[in-house]
């Protein structure tokens, strides 16, 4: 459940223009290559969404768990955005200069060389239940380290018109700050259009878990070939989820490590307001 861009993103013009920018919502993927969404049933947001499951088989497993994860679809077709953090997902390479670059990857339990591990506060506005657009900050976890860090936050937007980039750090000079677009409009946010809890499908629904109001909502999935993940998502007794958690196995190969996936979910209860990007000219 891995994607990837080890291809940097480089661009050095000056910023022209404006555009209102739609955001997408998050997805993870099973697969290198792919990332999937955080909403397969929420729940595979790491590994249904965004094409991960390309094979969409029939829901297997505990009845009361698929048709709670079937109602809580239904409730977030009522919700107009959200807003989450996610740790433990994403890698980055962020690079200031002449020539200044950005790349990306995610879903492996291991960080490539020369990038850094970076927290995701990603927002997603919805319009019945599927992603209008989502805007992804990247936050670099060397920001926080005493021997400083290279690389800089960016920001990701999602929306109709594809995926774009720029610096998102006030210590970046105006020039750098303009939005360039991404050569693939895969993200861990999603696709416009997409369902953020898409119904059960592929899926291996363990018996629920109830603790005092809240509802434990656990299933399990392939993660790429040989790597299997357990995600448990925290739902209110209205259905509102408010945390997930994504276990991956080990997998056969040596660059497989078992590791984690955490989130914390909020859900907006105003529609979240569409940003105007600059475009780099």
């Amino acid at each position: 459940m891995s994607t990837t861009d080890f291809a940097p993103e480089r661009r050095g013009g000056r910023a022209s223009g404006q555009r209102r920018a739609l955001r997408l919502h998050r997805p993870y993927s099973p697969k290198p290559g792919i990332r999937t969404v955080l909403a397969c049933t929420v729940a595979a947001l790491l590994a249904c969404a965004t094409g991960a499951r390309a094979a969409l088989s029939a829901p297997k497993g505990n009845s009361q768990a698929i048709a709670f994860q079937r109602a809580a679809a239904t409730v977030y077709r009522r919700v107009p955005g959200l807003t989450y953090t996610v740790t433990n997902f994403v890698s980055m390479q962020s690079l200031l200069g002449q020539q200044s670059s950005f790349a990306w990857a995610w879903g492996f339990g291991y960080v490539p060389s020369g990038y850094t591990k970076a927290t995701e506060r990603i927002t997603v506005r919805l319009r019945n239940g599927r992603i209008v657009w989502g805007e992804d900050d990247l936050i670099p976890s060397c920001l926080h380290s005493p021997a400083g860090c290279v690389d800089m936050p960016v920001r990701v937007v999602v929306d109709r018109a594809g995926a774009f980039w720029a610096f998102n750090d006030p210590r970046a000079p105006a020039s750098v700050t303009c939005f360039g677009r991404l050569r693939s409009n895969k993200t861990p946010i999603g696709r416009v259009g997409q369902a953020w809890i898409n119904g059960p499908h592929g899926i291996d629904y363990l018996p629920l878990v109830r603790r005092g109001d809240m509802v434990l909502l656990r299933y399990s999935y392939a993660w790429g070939a040989s790597q299997r993940a357990i995600e448990t998502d925290t739902y209110t007794a209205a259905k509102r989820i408010t945390a997930y958690e994504v276990s991956v196995s080990r997998g056969v190969a040596s660059n497989e490590p078992a590791f984690r996936v955490f989130a914390r979910v909020a859900t907006l209860t105003n529609a979240p307001v569409l940003p105007k990007l600059r475009l780099c000219g």
